[in-house]
C-alpha cells in the first residue's frame, strides 16, 4: 500500500471518529433537553393531580362521619377516592398509586412490571426527587407528591411513560452511526474510483508499447550481427583421373 493511500486512510479514520465524537455529544445534549422538558411537564401535570385527588378525598370525608376516628373507614375512603379519580382521568401512559405511612399501598393502577422495591424508593426520595425505571421494554418516569391531608400520611406515586424519548435518541444515534460509517467509505471508493482509470491507462499503455519495444529491440539485434564469411571446407577431395 503506497503511503499517499495510507494517509487518506489514516485521514478518513480520523474524520469518522470525530463525526462519531460529534454526533454523541449533540444526541446527548438534546436527549438530556428532551428529558428534562418531559418531566418539568409532568411535574406540573402531578401537581394537578394531586390537587384534585385531594378534592376527590376531602368529598368523601365529609360524607363520612368516621372518616377521622376509624383507621379501616380512613383507608376505605381513601381507596375508593383515589379509585374514583383514576378511572375519570384514565390515560395509557400514566398511572397512580396511593401510598400510606411509605410502607403499603392503598389504590395502585401502575404498570404490574414495576418492582415493588423501585415504587418504595420512590416514594421515600420526596418531592423533589425524579427517578426512572425501565422494565418490560418501556422507560417510565416515577414522581412522588405528599397529599395535604390532616392526620394521614398519604404519598402520590405516578409513573409516566416516557419510552419515547428514549426511542427519539435512539434514533438519532443510529442515524449518526450510519452517517460516520457511510461518508469514510463513499470518500475512499471515490478515491479509488479516481486512481483506478489512470493505473489502467498506465497499463495499458504500457501493454501496448511492449510489442514495439520488443520488435526494435530485434531488430536491432539482428542489424547489429554481422554476416558471418562463408568458410572453405578444411580439404577437398580430388578425384584422379586413368591415364590415357
Amino acid at each position: 500500500m503506497k503511503f499517499a493511500t495510507k494517509l487518506s486512510l489514516g485521514c478518513i479514520t480520523l474524520l469518522s471518529c470525530a463525526l462519531c465524537a460529534a454526533g454523541l455529544i449533540l444526541t446527548g445534549k438534546s436527549f438530556s433537553g428532551s428529558l428534562e422538558t418531559t418531566r418539568a411537564a409532568m411535574q406540573a401535570q402531578q401537581a394537578k393531580e394531586k390537587y384534585t385527588l385531594e378534592r376527590c378525598i376531602f368529598t368523601a370525608a365529609e360524607t363520612n362521619t368516621l372518616f377521622s376516628t376509624n383507621t379501616m373507614v380512613e383507608n376505605y375512603t381513601l381507596a375508593t377516592a383515589a379509585q374514583q379519580y383514576a378511572e375519570q382521568t384514565a390515560d395509557a401512559n400514566s398511572g397512580l398509586a396511593l401510598w400510606v405511612n411509605g410502607a403499603y399501598t392503598l389504590y395502585s393502577n401502575l404498570p404490574t412490571a414495576l418492582p415493588r422495591a423501585v415504587q418504595m424508593q420512590a416514594v421515600s426520595n420526596g418531592t423533589d426527587h425524579w427517578q426512572l425505571a425501565h422494565c418490560a421494554g418501556h422507560w417510565y418516569l416515577l414522581l412522588s407528591q405528599p397529599l395535604d391531608i390532616p392526620g394521614v400520611q398519604a404519598d402520590m406515586l405516578c409513573s409516566y411513560d416516557v419510552t419515547s424519548v428514549f426511542a427519539t435518541r435512539n434514533a438519532q444515534l443510529r442515524a449518526w452511526l450510519a452517517a460516520s460509517m457511510c461518508s469514510p467509505s463513499e470518500t475512499f471508493s471515490a478515491r479509488w474510483t479516481r486512481s483506478r482509470p489512470r493505473a489502467l491507462r498506465v497499463s495499458s499503455s504500457r501493454a501496448a508499447a511492449s510489442p514495439r519495444t520488443t520488435s526494435r529491440t530485434v531488430a536491432s539485434s539482428l542489424s547489429s550481427r554481422s554476416p558471418e564469411p562463408l568458410r572453405s571446407p578444411r580439404w577437398t577431395r580430388q578425384t584422379r583421373l586413368p591415364p590415357t
